[in-house]
């Protein structure tokens, strides 16, 4: 059977993954800082409302007024759509996790939405003592996140260390219980620097390869 697609509504990008997102899959959007990842979130989530699709933002690292005036630079106004309540913004304080799954739910149901974003695991995992308990609290997540009726991004910076995470994720375990990974990259200097890949995509014929996008006044673009 084909699988039900969520279109990410990012120019260019639905196409190279047979129309989008795998309806009620945890994706994750991988780079280094700089490059993308939270306008790739806003993205989606902006276009789901348009859609139809309610969302829930969770974020562990920018308050949420930066979080909204960047996107306004893209002519994203959630905070009119907040006020409509057709999506969230909650801003979750690293170090206070003990009760974020059960948030997570409690909030996704409230609003029934269909689209979330945990932007990013980075910040969540290090206020947690150590690997383990990073990797276990990441699985839950997943896990939970998998069992709603939603699709969802998880943004995570790449690391370079050759002790620490990984080349597609801060912690190495998001790419393995993620449904698809996607990095992106921005090669300083480069005119055309910046590129996007699919990594993985489950029961999808995806794009396979570097592909370069752009960052417009409309948000990402990518070319094929």
């Amino acid at each position: 059977m084909t699988p039900l697609r969520v279109k990410t509504g990012i120019n260019g990008f639905d196409k190279l993954c047979q129309g989008g997102l795998v309806n009620n899959s945890v994706n994750l959007i991988s780079g280094a800082p700089g490059t993308g990842k939270t306008i790739f979130a806003l993205q989606f989530l902006y276009n789901g409302i348009k859609e139809g699709e309610k969302g829930v933002y969770f974020s562990f690292e920018e308050n949420i007024e930066d979080l909204k005036k960047d996107a306004l630079m893209f002519g994203w106004e959630f905070d009119v759509l907040e006020r409509e309540k057709k999506c969230r913004f909650i801003y979750v304080y690293p170090y206070e996790l003990t009760n974020f799954q059960s948030q997570m739910l409690n909030e996704i149901a409230r609003l029934g939405a269909k689209r979330v974003v945990i932007d990013s695991t980075s910040a969540f995992g290090m206020a947690l003592e150590n690997d383990y308990e990073v990797r276990k609290s990441l699985f839950a997540i997943i896990s939970e996140l998998k069992k709603l009726e939603c699709t969802a991004i998880l943004t995570s910076e790449i690391v370079s260390s050759d002790n620490v995470g990984s080349s597609i994720s801060r912690f190495g375990v998001e790419e393995f219980v993620a449904d698809s990974v996607i990095t992106l990259h921005n090669e300083h200097g480069k005119t055309n620097g910046r590129n996007l890949e699919i990594i993985k995509m489950r029961r999808t014929n995806h794009s396979k390869g570097l592909i370069p996008f752009k960052i417009t006044d409309k948000g990402i673009a990518a070319d094929k």
